[in-house]
Order: C-alpha cells, then sequence, then structure tokens
C-alpha cells in the first residue's frame, strides 16, 4: 500500500513539474546523466526552430551548438 502512495505521489509532482516547465516563457531544455534530452519546452521549439519530438531523446551537443565568440569587427 505504502508503495503505491509513493507512486501516484510521484506521478502528481511529475505532472505537475512538466504544467510548470510547459508554461514557462523562456526556452528550458533538461537533460539527463548521459546528456540526452529530456525535456524541450515550447519556448525552446520556438527558440531553436525544432519540434521536441525530433529532439528528445538525442544527445544535447547533437542539438544545441554554441555560437561563435569571435567578436565582431567594429
Amino acid at each position: 500500500m505504502r508503495l503505491r502512495e509513493a507512486l501516484q505521489e510521484q506521478a502528481a509532482a511529475s505532472g505537475y513539474l512538466h504544467n510548470i516547465l510547459a508554461s514557462i516563457s523562456s526556452g528550458v531544455v533538461a537533460v539527463d546523466l548521459q546528456g540526452r534530452i529530456t525535456h524541450f519546452n515550447a519556448a525552446a521549439e520556438k527558440i531553436y526552430g525544432l519540434p521536441a519530438e525530433d529532439v528528445i531523446g538525442c544527445p544535447y551537443s547533437d542539438v544545441l551548438r554554441p555560437r561563435s565568440r569571435t567578436p565582431k569587427p567594429l
């Protein structure tokens, strides 16, 4: 019985977190310990121009390329 309650609490917390991340207007990208994208909210989709379903499970290093830090000439 205690395990069932713990699983229900975990599911509720997971749903709550999902709703928060979905409603944030900033881009949110979460990765797991292996560096694979586990969450890509709607704002991240707009920023990167990529649908979440195409990047979830992919290594973040394959999807999120760092911008060049080369200074622009004046």
